[in-house]
């Protein structure tokens, strides 16, 4: 069982806690802040190094959840960058990891573009996925790995990230994309690319007051 923050993030006291449930024990990962504690999750679950890679902004949350849709078919560590770029950690952890491809999520005013001139210098194929606000990023993603068909869609609110985050694995083991919406209506190009790859299941995800049964039925905004 992975817990991921320092103590500032999760309690300590949790370890003991989950230690009861995990009979191969707790292992906490963890850096000095989220940068960080994402190279230092990479470095734990990829130590002998990736063939993809996909980078996401650390200080807002959208981007970093829409990115759970291509993880199942483009599998390798997710790290992070701050608005001006990546840091000193994140550029060795890339060299480290030699991946041939990275995946940015996000235009060039979320993820700079001096990150795919970094990844370019090293010899990795850039690949970025966007559109122009959260919603139309998550369906890009959506359309890139799943253009024509998907048994089960996820909706979760864009507005904020617990539902979104704790449905990624859900989403993978389902192999089905996370799809951000407004609280109250669906943006009218989700609800075309949806009456396109027809889903059998929609699963909204959270109460009401977090995800109206309006988006559920498509009611576009």
């Amino acid at each position: 069982m992975y817990v991921l923050g320092g103590p500032g993030a999760v309690p300590s006291a949790l370890d003991a806690a989950l230690a009861e449930y995990a009979s191969k024990g707790v292992v906490r990962l963890q850096g000095a802040d989220r940068y960080a504690t994402a190279v230092d999750t990479s470095a734990h679950l990829w130590p002998s190094g990736s063939r993809n890679v996909t980078i996401a902004r650390g200080d807002e949350f959208p981007d970093a959840l829409s990115a759970a849709t291509i993880l199942p078919a483009v599998p390798g560590p997710v790290l992070l960058s701050s608005p001006s770029g990546l840091d000193a950690s994140t550029l060795e952890e890339i060299r480290r990891l030699k991946p041939a491809n990275a995946f940015i999520i996000g235009g060039t005013g979320v993820v700079p573009d001096s990150v795919s001139t970094e990844f370019s210098a090293l010899g990795v194929a850039v690949f970025r996925l966007a559109g122009p606000d959260r919603y139309a990023t998550s369906l890009e993603l959506a359309r890139t790995t799943y253009p024509t068909a998907a048994s089960t869609v996820f909706l979760a609110t864009g507005e904020d990230f617990p539902d979104g985050l704790v449905v990624g694995p859900a989403a993978a083991r389902a192999s089905g994309p996370i799809l951000l919406t407004p609280p109250t209506c669906m943006p009218i190009r989700t609800a075309v690319y949806l009456n396109k790859v027809k889903p059998q299941r929609i699963v909204l995800v959270g109460g009401a007051s977090v995800l109206s049964d309006d988006a559920g039925r498509l009611r576009v905004c």
